[in-house]
Formats: structure tokens, C-alpha cells, sequence
């Protein structure tokens, strides 16, 4: 099989091939938060940056990208990375290629359904449906309801895998 990772440079004329093949797509946004001062001031130049990471034409391409960090050289944080998607800041503030910002149901999709997609388990990943593990997170707030910036803010308060409670944050268990 085959995928696409990281996907800093994908040229937007790839895209509706990619698409038309079923290729997955795998955006390594942090390295807009991480990386993304140094791409613009020294590495590939404020011309380049702006066109980084196009997370918002793939999904208007037809394709079912993914949120990903690489961990544990970077934190596994879903929240963050639909953060930086969202916002397109980098670690100083600036924003690069912004038009390519995602909203909050394309960020969460990026992190569940299509990951499951991406995966090839869909059939029983990815979303909350009768015959589905019942994989899931509590949080303190709706993501929904919370300013793009705070979303790296929410704390999980419980997990369940398989419908099972494997952690909560009051300790009960």
C-alpha cells in the first residue's frame, strides 16, 4: 500500500490524482509550529512556506487526510496538531499558507474517521456506530464550542478502548 507522509511540499496539481488513485494523504502539520520561522526565514523561503502542507485543498480534492506528529521525536498530541491545522501559526506567531487552514469538523475527521480509513479499519475504527469498537475520549469541553487557538488547552478526562474505561482522570477506574 501506499501513502503519502509528511506532505510539506505537495504540489496542489497532484492532488486531484492522487485523489482519482485513492492514494492516503499524511500531513505532518507541526512542522508549521516547529519548523515553520526557520522554513520561511532560511530553509525554503517565504515563497515556499506559503505554499506548505495544503491540508484544506486535499480535502476539497476528494482525498481523506490525516493529522500526524512523529512521535516521540515530537509529542502526540491530537489536539495540538488540529490546533496548528487550524490556525497555521508557527511557534512565533506568523501564519503560513493560512488559505490552507482546515476548520473544526475537517480537523477531527482528519484525526478519527480518516485515520481509521487510512488504516483500513473503518469497518470498526474511526467513528461511533452500532458494531464499532467504541474507542473514545472525553474531554473537558466541546472542541466544537472552543476557540481554534485554546484547542491544544483541552484535557482528556477519560479513555475507553473497546467501550472499556482505561483511564479517568478523577482516578476512578
Amino acid at each position: 500500500a501506499v501513502r503519502v507522509e509528511h506532505a510539506v511540499e505537495l504540489p496542489l496539481d497532484r492532488l486531484p490524482a492522487l485523489a482519482k488513485m485513492q492514494v492516503p494523504v499524511s500531513f505532518h502539520i507541526n512542522h508549521i509550529l516547529y519548523y515553520g520561522d526557520a522554513l520561511e526565514n532560511s530553509i525554503i523561503g517565504r515563497r515556499m512556506a506559503q505554499q506548505v502542507l495544503p491540508v484544506s485543498s486535499a480535502f476539497a480534492s476528494g482525498l481523506r487526510p490525516t493529522l500526524h506528529a512523529d512521535s516521540p521525536m515530537f509529542p502526540p498530541e491530537p489536539f495540538s496538531l488540529m490546533q496548528t491545522a487550524m490556525t497555521r501559526q508557527t511557534s512565533s506567531g506568523k501564519q503560513l499558507n493560512v488559505q490552507q487552514a482546515i476548520d473544526i469538523h475537517q480537523a477531527l475527521r482528519a484525526m478519527t474517521i480518516n485515520g481509521a480509513y487510512q488504516l483500513r479499519i473503518e469497518e470498526q475504527a474511526g467513528s461511533l456506530e452500532p458494531g464499532k469498537w467504541a474507542d473514545l475520549l472525553i474531554v473537558d469541553r466541546n472542541p466544537y464550542a472552543t476557540p481554534a487557538a485554546e484547542l491544544d488547552q483541552l484535557q482528556v478526562q477519560a479513555v475507553y478502548l473497546a467501550g472499556r474505561q482505561q483511564f479517568n482522570r478523577a482516578g476512578e477506574n
